[in-house]
């Protein structure tokens, strides 16, 4: 999912959202997801030269992730029906907070 958008404390958050397979390329379907990968847009430009002292890296989440997972789910027992586990992934609210001094 390419430009996923979320406002977050007055600020738009952007980011593209991957689905990787277990060799790790892009996955093709739901039937070989493995991992999540996502790339953030900076809302400003970080300048890192020789002279900074210090890099500060920070997650922001707010709302979290949601996980879907298919519908056919047997409660009483704990498992789901189908051995693929979940099927979808959204990113709520995570925001990639990045200064340097």
């Amino acid at each position: 999912m390419l430009d996923y958008t979320v406002s977050q404390g007055g600020q738009s958050i952007v980011s593209d959202l991957y689905m990787i397979a277990s060799d790790g390329t892009l996955s093709t379907g739901f039937e070989n997801d493995f991992a999540l990968y996502a790339s953030q847009r900076l809302p400003a430009p970080v300048d890192v030269s020789v002279d900074t002292k210090n890099i500060d890296v920070a997650f922001s989440i707010t709302d979290g992730v949601s996980i879907g997972f298919d519908t056919a789910f047997d409660l009483a027992n704990s498992i789901s029906a189908s051995t693929r586990g979940s099927n979808d992934a959204v990113w709520e609210g995570l925001q990639l907070i990045i200064t340097a001094q």
